[in-house]
Parts: C-alpha cells; sequence; structure tokens
C-alpha cells in the first residue's frame, strides 16, 4: 500500500482506537485512554509556530492508511460528543501552566486550540499553538503527577523517529518563555483593537501561524 504521509515531531499516527469498542469497565479502557492524553498532551508542549500540530486516526506507523473502517468509526464522527469527552479526560488529568499567573493567559482554554475534522476515511485531533504548557496533576498507568511531556527526536535515530519525553526544569522554563515573547507581542496587538477576550483567542490563533492558519 502507498505510504502517505511521515510521523515527525508535530504529527502523530494511530491506526484505530481499539480500546474505544471494549466495556468501560475493562482495564484496556483506561490504559487507551492514558495512552490517547500523553499522546494528545505530547503534541500540545511541542511548540511550533509555523503550522499546527496533528494526531491523525487511520494511519498506521508506516504512514500507510487504513483500507477500512474500523468499528469505533461513528463514535470519532461524532465529533461534538467526542470533543466534549476528549477534553474532560485531559482537564482531569492535566492543567494549564500559564507563562505568566499574571497576565491575561489565563482567559485562554484548553478547548480552545484542540480542534477536529474528518477529511475521508482519517480523523482529524488538530492542536494549534497555544500560549501555556499543559501539567500532569494525576499518577497513572502512562504518566507521572507534575510532570510536562513532550515529543522529541529518538537519540541516534537515523529516520528521525519522535518519541514522547519528560521535560527537564531548563527546558520547561525555555518554552515557556518563548511562549510568553510570542504571546504577548499578538496580545498587545489585540488590545490595540479593543477586542474582547473571545477575539483576543481568535486573533491570536489567526496570527500566531505564518499564513494565518
Amino acid at each position: 500500500m502507498e505510504k502517505t504521509m511521515q510521523e515527525d515531531l508535530y504529527t502523530e499516527f494511530k491506526i484505530e482506537l481499539k480500546w474505544m469498542e471494549l466495556s468501560e469497565n475493562n482495564r484496556e479502557v483506561q490504559q487507551g485512554q492514558d495512552e490517547l492524553i500523553k499522546d494528545i498532551v505530547a503534541l500540545f508542549n511541542t511548540i511550533n509556530f509555523k503550522n499546527p500540530k496533528q494526531f491523525i486516526i487511520g494511519i498506521d506507523d508506516e504512514g500507510v492508511k487504513k483500507s477500512h473502517k474500523w468499528k469505533s468509526y461513528e463514535r470519532l464522527q461524532d465529533q461534538f460528543n467526542f470533543k466534549k469527552w476528549l477534553i474532560g479526560i485531559i482537564k482531569n488529568n492535566f492543567v494549564p501552566d500559564y507563562c505568566n499567573e499574571k497576565d491575561e493567559t489565563k482567559e485562554f482554554k484548553i478547548e480552545d486550540f484542540i480542534q477536529l475534522q474528518q477529511e475521508n476515511d482519517l480523523f482529524y485531533i488538530i492542536i494549534e499553538q497555544a500560549p501555556f504548557l499543559l501539567k500532569s496533576i494525576k499518577q497513572s498507568s502512562k504518566f507521572s503527577k507534575n510532570e510536562y511531556y513532550v515529543r522529541v527526536i529518538k537519540t541516534n535515530s537515523q529516520n528521525l523517529e519522535p518519541e514522547i519525553s519528560r521535560m527537564s526544569s531548563r527546558q520547561i522554563e525555555e518554552k515557556k518563555n518563548k511562549l510568553a515573547v510570542k504571546y504577548k507581542a499578538r496580545f498587545f496587538a489585540a488590545k490595540l483593537k479593543d477586542l474582547s477576550i473571545n477575539k483576543i483567542v481568535e486573533y491570536y490563533k489567526k496570527t500566531t501561524y505564518p499564513k494565518g492558519l
């Protein structure tokens, strides 16, 4: 089969979410949810001011598109309820770590930067660059408390294969400073336009990427 795309720091593939088909009391369901959350959060914390990050369901790790619809496909098609569920489990396990506790980034919410999109048989979770990081607040099978997860290139990887890593204190501060500088330029430009906070969120998102994606 023909390869359609390639994973990188800002793109993650998942062939399907089989655990969504199991009963709620199945241990694999919790493990699957934790793995999905960790993948989404690591993308969220990986800074990219050029394009949104993507978690794509329906493609395997080699970049080959799945040739048939999986059983959980219908649940993903209900984008409103799936996003509500996804944001809910993220908020149950992670909280925003704002660049500056005194500034207006606290008006921004996690859901402002996560969008869902379907294209043919592929399902996209699109993560736009937020002006804050996400920090874990609970211990689980897949993550530890008070940790920041990010995507990095595997050491000695010839194919530039990505993996999830925990950020060091220095990396956390560097990323927060980078976000603060980028955010403030956009926030003050928006304030000059006398925009409401909702409009400022939209202004920030539209001016984060070179072509206003």
